[in-house]
């Protein structure tokens, strides 16, 4: 039997990104967003005001991916898109940056949660080898 966990990056990192995905969905129930959209959210919060092409670039998205959860955002009243000319803005409502601290709040309680779990050294390691990796990957040099 073919057993792939720890032998091909791809595998290892899609099942930890699912697996992840399970635990941060609990622990973002209180801003009732998913975790993706809550990130995204308090992107946009942050940035007072950015295109969905930057924000793409950011998140490390597809722009066709950041339309889809912006649409749900603007639908739930949390964003608003604001066009200047032909180039649009994304900027967060009230009721946007009103989540702001509850999706900080997720975001801190889960960060502990994996600390918890794998030990602080053990997490500043591994987001210090994504953002490695990441940076490589999205480096056109290297396609």
């Amino acid at each position: 039997m073919v057993n792939y966990l720890g032998a091909c990056l791809f595998f290892s990192s899609q099942a930890f990104s699912r697996i992840s995905e399970e635990i941060a969905k609990e622990y973002f129930m209180p801003t009732t967003l998913s975790p993706s959209h809550a990130y995204l959210l308090h992107a946009i919060v942050l940035s007072e005001g950015i295109s969905p092409s930057k924000l793409a670039s950011i998140m490390c998205l597809s722009p066709s991916t950041v339309t889809r959860l912006v649409d749900k955002l603007v639908y739930r009243g949390l964003v608003e898109r604001e066009f200047i000319g032909k180039t649009s803005n994304l900027k967060a409502t009230k009721s946007g940056v009103e989540l702001k601290d509850i999706i900080e709040q997720s975001m801190q309680k889960l960060n502990s949660k994996f600390i918890e779990i794998f030990g602080e050294q053990k997490i500043e390691s591994l987001n210090l080898y994504f953002k490695e990796f990441i940076l490589k990957l999205n480096s056109k040099e290297n396609l």
